[in-house]
């Protein structure tokens, strides 16, 4: 999935595909964040090839859509819906489940 995204329009995919069960989706989101990311903190480094402490952290930008400021988190919408293979991988990507549905 290779466009400019805002952080809403990504938490709507991800909430419409786990709300379909369309684990290949939500997997592809995830990974191409993950993958983003990752090549963008590696590019990111002092002049002793350090990263610095304010980059951001690939688990941060996947939390923030899986922990989204809503009523509901994505783990709640596949997990009502009875999707325990997208449970299991929003849960492997960070998903806290310790929120609680208000």
């Amino acid at each position: 999935m290779d466009c400019v995204c805002t952080d809403e329009q990504l938490y709507n995919m991800l909430y419409t595909a786990c709300k379909t069960e369309n684990v290949s989706t939500v997997q592809q989101i995830l990974d191409d964040l993950k993958a983003k990311h990752a090549s963008a903190e590696a590019s990111v480094t002092d002049d002793a090839g350090e990263m610095p402490n304010d980059t951001i952290k690939v688990p941060a930008v996947v939390s923030r859509l899986l922990c989204h400021n809503e009523s509901t988190t994505l783990l709640h919408v596949a997990s009502q819906c009875g999707h325990v293979a997208i449970v299991r991988l929003l849960l492997l990507h960070g998903a806290d489940p310790s929120l609680k549905y208000v």
